[in-house]
């Protein structure tokens, strides 16, 4: 993984229940088609999407950082490993310890001032936010809402 590549995408997938037989070409030609019967393992449906958007959230995070943050949550999450690799269970755990990371809540360098700007009668404000905090909060709860969804593995893009 390239640290310039800082965006993210987040999937959660769970087997297809098909008890149906599907038809595939066995070869490009197409003339050895047949029905092949398919377990319920081999294909999978998306069941939640989210994507960073399109700013470099992780613009103001220091290489040592970001690493971190990529070793932990996005590098085992990928799409080079086999779903049964990357189970929500573990992708629960992985984002609470990030979480319980003091160097991840303390660090002065991730908190930025935020895009929306709030009037007030004395003038404006704009409020600051973590934003690898509030990701990772956010991982945690989409990581809560599917954990025991069976079979359901996560995808970081």
């Amino acid at each position: 993984m390239q640290i310039n590549e800082n965006k993210l995408n987040l999937s959660i997938w769970r087997p297809v229940k098909n008890d149906r037989r599907m038809l595939f070409n066995s070869d490009l030609s197409g003339d050895n088609t047949r029905f092949v019967e398919v377990g319920n393992d081999h294909f999978h449906e998306e069941l939640y999407f989210w994507n960073s958007g399109p700013n470099d959230i992780f613009g103001s995070c220091s290489e040592e950082t970001l690493n971190k943050l990529f070793v932990k949550i996005r590098d085992p999450f990928s799409d080079n490993k086999h779903p049964e690799e990357r189970r929500v269970p573990e992708f629960h755990m992985a984002v609470n310890e990030m979480l319980e990371d003091p160097l991840l809540k303390n660090k002065n360098e991730l908190w930025v001032d935020c895009q929306d700007i709030i009037k007030l009668s004395s003038g404006e404000l704009n409020l600051r936010a973590n934003l690898v905090q509030a990701v990772l909060l956010h991982f945690n709860w989409v990581s809560t809402v599917f954990l025991n969804v069976p079979k359901a593995s996560v995808l970081i893009r």
